[in-house]
């Protein structure tokens, strides 16, 4: 029996919608984003109960500024440092047979549709993906 790979990557973001319309419209958000059919979402409310790794704390308490502004914000706005840990959601991603760089890409997707479907009228999101590759871990910031 082979054993296959499985890749995770893990979303945390804000999001001006509630945790039931995220979970009632998540297969429209998978639809929307082109997931691929094997990619398995779970949404957490916070990252209390997230199990990413034998590090957390390097992972989700350092603050940092991960929003994204739209071009008729960015230039007036003050900077806002806040950690992974307090962001509103994380949603954990995995998928057989995939890379977790190609999981987070796949991720990332999903988070743009979020921030079309609830948050572009607000112009800005707050959000990252975060993947290992070789025992790093690997942050990004979406652009919506």
């Amino acid at each position: 029996m082979e054993n296959k790979k499985i890749g995770k990557a893990y979303a945390f973001f804000d999001s001006d919608a509630s945790y039931e319309e995220l979970e009632r419209d998540m297969p429209e958000i998978r639809d929307y984003a082109q997931t691929s059919e094997g990619l398995q979402l779970l949404l957490h409310r916070g990252s209390s109960r997230l199990q990413v790794s034998d590090r957390p704390d390097t992972l989700t308490k350092e603050p940092k500024d991960y929003r994204v502004l739209s071009s008729r914000l960015s230039g007036g706005v003050a900077r806002e440092r806040k950690s992974l840990e307090r962001m509103d959601y994380v949603l954990e991603a995995s998928c057989e047979g995939m890379s977790n760089e190609r999981v987070a890409g796949e991720l990332g997707d999903v988070l743009n549709t979020i921030y079309r479907m609830y948050d572009e009228d607000s112009g800005q999101f707050n959000g990252a993906v975060v993947y290992e590759d070789n025992g790093e871990f690997v942050f990004r910031r979406w652009f919506c």
